[in-house]
């Protein structure tokens, strides 16, 4: 590729301190893409100016909107008749991008020289140790979705047909060694089943890739959140709605048109996509009925959310600080203190509370939370590696019992009907032609 001739004989316009950002904008296209993406620059504008210090006085770098370098503008010389990009936004960018190439490193490292998707190490992790996921897994298996999408998908699809031979084979089974090896392996099921569908429902273009009826890809995240739904559990819950808040707009037709969705978590999934998408606010807040019992709360999340992002975060930093002084009191000294665990890990540790959603802990946390689980990225639900090896995570024989108690406790019974005792002179019911004293009473 030739240089950009006039932009390296211009850099003498610059102070020493600038020409090595200019230089490391000019040898780094990535960035210089990502900028002029994130730049929103009008059709028709050709040209655009990065200021490397003062949004007025500059320096600036001026780049065409292919990325050609066009040349440097000194401290004082004007750009205001371009678009600008300011060195906060610069700086954001870059920050993102650096963000991402440590991931791209983690998935790196995580494919370990596996050639095929299924030998990767991050994947055999989440079908054997679902419960021992860490934020940098999660961050690697975002990275090789496109490789990992269909997998994820016939895994959901297969559970599903699990589930019915679960219960059939847990109503069959009543040993005590075979009862609990049961039940572990529906638990392993369920919680690698929540990341997957976490993931999925994140990208429904991406989704439709891996569908006979692409059409159908909306229809089928708000299926696959029902699914996540019905456990009634907050892990599940919470990442469902993290990943259909990710996916966004695809998802409000399917919501107003009800379905699959049962009508009470409506108005959560609603706030969801609104909190993470600001243009879509108004036409979420239509999807909360009034009158309801959620009707005050979450309406008013979406009328000011920085407001209650901040309540959220107060919430789960207490949460967190009594939690992590029970379980791991050497984490929270490596921390400098209770009040200095950091936000994301507070939050995450809220999402890894084993609460079922009709527990006050667990509807607390799922609706008070949820400026932050909706407007987060998928992997910051998921604990740091180095927590989870401190911390006693539930394994999928516990998240597996508890699950069943749930079902034992919602299970409708029908009432038992005794069957009509024969009077004493009455015909024997066996059949006999005997009085009923005379035959079966007596036996």
């Amino acid at each position: 590729m030739p240089h950009d001739t006039h932009f390296l004989q211009r850099l003498a316009r610059v102070a020493d301190g600038h020409v090595d950002l200019a230089m490391s904008l000019y040898r780094d296209p990535a960035l210089v893409r990502e900028i002029l993406a994130s730049a929103g620059v009008p059709e028709g504008v050709t040209r655009v100016a990065i200021s490397m210090d003062h949004p007025e006085d500059g320096p600036f770098v001026l780049v065409e909107r292919s990325g050609r370098f066009v040349t440097c503008l000194g401290a004082g010389m004007r750009a205001s008749d371009l678009p600008l990009v300011t060195r906060a936004k610069l700086d954001s960018v870059a920050s993102r991008l650096a963000v991402l190439r440590e991931r791209m490193e983690l998935a790196r490292r995580a494919s370990d020289g596996a050639r095929e998707p299924d030998s990767l190490p991050v994947w055999r992790r989440l079908l054997r140790e679902p419960h021992l996921v860490s934020r940098e897994d999660v961050a690697g298996l975002v990275l090789w979705m496109p490789l990992l999408r269909a997998m994820m998908y016939a895994h959901i699809a297969d559970g599903d047909a699990t589930s019915v031979r679960f219960r059939e084979s847990l109503a069959r089974n009543r040993l005590p060694g075979v009862r609990e090896q049961i039940v572990e392996v529906y638990g392993r099921g369920l919680l690698t089943r929540r990341t997957m569908v976490q993931l999925l429902l994140g990208e429904p273009a991406e989704l439709a890739r891996v569908l006979e009826d692409p059409a159908q890809a909306p229809r089928t995240g708000i299926a696959l959140l029902s699914r996540a739904l019905r456990s009634e559990m907050l892990a599940p819950a919470a990442c469902a709605l993290n990943g259909l808040a990710r996916g966004g707009k695809p998802y409000l037709a399917c919501l107003k048109q009800g379905g699959a969705l049962h009508k009470a978590m409506l108005p959560a999934c609603a706030t969801a996509i609104g909190l993470a998408h600001g243009k879509l606010r108004a036409e979420a807040l239509k999807l909360i009925p009034e009158g309801t019992e959620e009707d005050g709360p979450l309406a008013r999340m979406l009328e000011d959310p920085e407001f209650w992002r901040e309540e959220a975060l107060d919430m789960v930093r207490a949460f967190a600080r009594a939690l992590l002084s029970d379980l791991a009191p050497a984490m929270v000294a490596r921390y400098g203190g209770a009040g200095h665990v950091p936000d994301q890990v507070a939050t995450a540790l809220s999402v890894q509370v084993p609460a079922p959603l009709r527990d006050e802990q667990g509807s607390t946390l799922l609706f008070g939370a949820l400026p932050l689980y909706s407007r987060m990225a998928p992997e910051d639900l998921y604990l740091p590696a180095q927590v989870v090896e401190a911390v006693p995570m539930l394994g999928p024989a516990e998240f597996g019992e508890l699950q069943v108690a749930l079902w034992e406790a919602n299970r409708v019974r029908e009432p038992v009907v005794a069957a009509p005792v024969p009077g004493r002179n009455d015909p024997c019911p066996c059949g006999s032609g005997r009085k009923y004293k005379k035959c079966c009473l007596e036996g």
